[in-house]
């Protein structure tokens, strides 16, 4: 095999390795005297370049802890884990760490691989990871950030709070912080006190009403569209209340997006659409069409008469065609949505950013696909 190049000899430990099986991390038995004989001799410089494409082929093959030395070296940082090794590190079963790493698409569904070799890249998902631990159940979700079981339901269901997997067999998939963070949200967002109850409900009891969307009326409160108040003898989520008029008016004036002209399809504010990609920071999407890289139209709001920035069907259409998203991605990928950035690092692939000007975690589509559905295809083969 040495006489075919380095490069056959790589192949061939590689082919050996990936042929060992178990759960244990097992070079010392896969290559045997091989190995033994490159051990021997840490101190023969004749034997450095065989010791080095071994050493190679370990640590790309099995998830050899940081501080392991492999053939006289110590390694300095983790490459790879498997989900044993990963469960050990962070506390949690073996069989979650595996669950929640499948949908995330680091392993790929039903894993051929011998187990001690069903690895990924450690550094990669070091974010998911630590993610792992903090996940709550529904009864610490509840307790927590104050919703009822129904609106706790609504949130899932209009995907304004998503856990971070939808396996059956896990019980606590909810990242505690994102519950928190809406509710932090809602109480910066909260006018004073009403004089009087009356006409202001629940933002639960509102979408029952009228059929609204909670994630309709909460884009109208960031907007400042819509009022949100709390109810004092209330506390978390549930305490938040909306005035009937305004949710009225707000159903009233779906699609509340009037025709340019005969011919031009009615659309949604700028603000509505960015917020339904996850592009919340406020005015972007109008710096990004005063840029000149996203097409929308100003028209009078039906009801305030104050010009607003539009995005009609055609625009949504040429903006999808172009760039890409994380909410975007990991609806169109199946990837959570940071695993889709983080292949996006790995492969150089870097934010649109024109002229140095930050846009967000914006992608342009032609170098970001080609990566993802690469990703893709790795983790349903």
């Amino acid at each position: 095999m040495l006489s075919q190049g380095e490069a056959a000899f790589r192949q061939a430990l590689r082919d050996l390795a990936r042929s060992s099986g178990g759960r244990q991390i097992a070079p010392r038995q896969t290559f045997g005297k091989l190995y033994v004989a490159l051990d021997d001799y840490l101190t023969d410089a004749a034997f450095d370049p065989f010791r080095t494409m071994l050493r190679d082929c370990i640590l790309e093959t099995w998830p050899v802890a940081a501080g392991e030395r492999v053939l006289g070296e110590v390694l300095p940082a983790r490459r790879l884990h498997n989900p044993r090794t990963a469960a050990n590190e962070i506390g949690v079963s073996t069989k979650l760490v595996e669950q929640i790493l499948t949908d995330a698409g680091a392993l790929p569904a039903g894993d051929p691989r011998p187990f001690a070799l069903r690895t990924f890249d450690a550094a990669e998902y070091a974010w998911l990871l630590a993610e792992i631990p903090t996940l709550v159940g529904r009864g610490e979700m509840l307790a927590a950030m104050g919703p009822t079981e129904a609106q706790l339901r609504t949130l899932r269901e209009e995907k304004i709070i998503r856990p971070l997997t939808r396996h059956p067999r896990v019980k606590a998939p909810w990242r505690l912080a994102d519950g928190l963070a809406l509710v932090a949200e809602l109480h910066a967002l909260t006018q004073p006190d009403p004089a009087d109850g009356s006409g202001w409900e629940g933002l639960q009891f509102a979408k029952q009403r009228t059929g609204l969307p909670v994630g309709a009326m909460l884009n109208a409160i960031r907007e400042r569209r819509m009022r949100v108040v709390r109810d004092p003898g209330q506390s978390g989520y549930r305490s938040f209340m909306v005035l009937k008029a305004e949710v009225d008016s707000l159903t009233g004036a779906r699609p509340h997006v009037r025709r340019r002209d005969e011919t031009t399809a009615a659309g949604q504010s700028a603000s509505v659409f960015a917020n339904s990609i996850g592009m919340r920071r406020r005015g972007w999407y109008p710096a990004l069409h005063e840029a000149g890289h996203a097409p929308a139209f100003w028209n009078r709001h039906p009801v305030t008469r104050r010009a607003v920035l539009y995005v009609s069907e055609d625009d949504e259409a040429k903006f999808h065609r172009r760039f890409l998203t994380p909410a975007t991605m990991q609806s169109e990928f199946g990837l959570h949505r940071q695993t889709c950035t983080a292949r996006l690092r790995a492969a150089g692939v870097r934010p649109f950013s024109p002229g140095g000007v930050d846009f967000g975690p914006l992608y342009r589509r032609q170098e970001a696909e080609p990566v993802l559905q690469k990703a893709v295809g790795l983790g349903r083969g």
